[in-house]
């Protein structure tokens, strides 16, 4: 039986570039406390996105998530949230 391949929609160069610039931002910020950034949802698959006006949802995973450790983070968000819309989702590791 042959293996199904799906497709994914390719981002918009500039929120590419954002999403990139985003990511090392957020490692810089929590360090070796950071475990995934990843994109998700209905905007990986289509890839149909209208920087600025389609929210970006973004899974931000951390092992620890005290305040200590979100307040650095906190910032790279809030720049995130005014340059592409970003929605991001803080989870820690179980």
């Amino acid at each position: 039986m042959p293996s199904a391949e799906v497709e994914y929609g390719v981002f918009p160069a500039r929120l590419q570039s954002r999403l990139e610039q985003f990511s090392a931002e957020v490692a810089a910020a929590a360090g070796e406390n950071l475990l995934s950034v990843a994109v998700y949802a209905s905007v990986v698959k289509s890839g149909k996105c209208v920087v600025g006006e389609t929210p970006v949802p973004v899974l931000i995973v951390l092992q620890d998530v005290s305040i200590q450790f979100l307040t650095p983070v906190a910032s790279v968000i809030r720049r995130a949230i005014k340059s592409f819309l970003a929605a991001p989702f803080v989870v820690r590791k179980r």
